[in-house]
């Protein structure tokens, strides 16, 4: 995995991101920091496409990063990651959007009349 080709066609990047999420889920247990990272560069990487499909895809995997943090005593670093994306991405507002949800905090704030 760490030798791959650093630039693919879309369609190999598709097989890359799935295959680096079986890797990531197979070695969760036992190298838990080796998965959350993988997992944080799929979703960036899928942020950076900037598309809505894409946000969405990218919180399946920080849910599962976030999981593994959580287990590990680690939810204040993951508060820290998840503001740096906030901040990094304000200006892709259903990015954010996203991104809050992941914390239990509403998508939509509401509007006052």
């Amino acid at each position: 995995y760490d030798k791959r080709p650093s630039n693919t066609s879309r369609q190999v990047n598709f097989w890359i991101n799935r295959r680096e999420n079986e890797i990531a889920q197979a070695v969760r247990d036992y190298a838990p920091e080796r998965a959350v990272r993988l997992w944080q560069e799929l979703a960036e990487r899928l942020i950076a496409q900037v598309k809505v499909k894409a946000y969405e895809e990218a919180a399946v995997y920080l849910r599962k990063a976030a999981k593994v943090m959580k287990k590990q005593g680690k939810e204040t670093e993951w508060n820290e990651y998840i503001s740096s994306l906030r901040l990094e991405h304000k200006r892709k507002t259903r990015c954010v959007e996203i991104l809050n949800s992941l914390d239990g905090r509403p998508i939509l704030k509401k509007r006052k009349h």
